[in-house]
């Protein structure tokens, strides 16, 4: 407590015992005693100022810090969403959604002339020789098709024609697809895994 130099009040705060001094016993101080009492006052006054904008930057930031979490937290929710919604679900047996470095053989016959497609992506490309190389992580199950496969080697594939032809010698033709001995009824939706053998002839 504070007490005043001229009654018996008490004040809790030194700024509030001089603004009483101040404003009730003014008379009754000498010049030197004001003057030191207002130089009192004034550093108080400032003093109090000063914490009172620290309190605020602190609330500000605090504030704005706050803020900031929240919103880097929304946005890597946010992000793992999208990235869990673009993540292709595992399915091993199709090569999907994990690496896979897979080879199948092949032989292409567009009326009695043998094709070897060359290039193509990592995903789906040959050397030059009559084997596919399967590398990487197919994102969907459309890309372990023989559809995608052979449309990415330039083959523009379908179930009745390759290479855009549907005939040979200006008759319709039949194109037939056996994988490992078995005739493919819908060749488009084939999954080619590990080890197959393809056979695609257009006569």
């Amino acid at each position: 407590m504070f007490g005043c130099d001229y009654c018996e009040d008490d004040f809790s705060d030194n700024k509030d015992r001089l603004e009483h001094e101040l404003s009730e016993h003014e008379d009754e101080m000498s010049g030197h005693e004001k003057s030191e009492k207002k130089g009192s006052l004034n550093r108080l006054t400032q003093e109090k100022e000063v914490e009172k904008q620290k309190r605020r930057k602190k609330l500000k930031y605090g504030s704005i810090a706050t803020l900031s979490i929240v919103l880097l937290a929304g946005t890597a929710f946010t992000v793992a969403e999208n990235l869990e919604a673009l993540s292709p679900e595992p399915n091993a047996s199709v090569g999907v959604g994990s690496p896979v470095h897979w080879h199948a053989d092949y032989e292409i016959t567009v009326c009695g002339d043998e094709r070897v497609p060359t290039g193509g992506p990592k995903l789906a490309h040959t050397h030059g020789e009559k084997e596919f190389h399967l590398e990487g992580v197919r994102r969907s199950r459309e890309e372990a098709t023989l559809d995608w496969v052979l449309d990415n080697l330039g083959a523009n594939f379908s179930n009745s024609s390759i290479y855009g032809e549907s005939s040979c010698n200006g008759q319709p033709a039949n194109l037939t697809v056996i994988a490992n001995g078995e005739t493919i009824e819908n060749p488009e939706d084939y999954i080619i895994r590990d080890g197959d053998s393809i056979d695609i002839d257009l006569e």
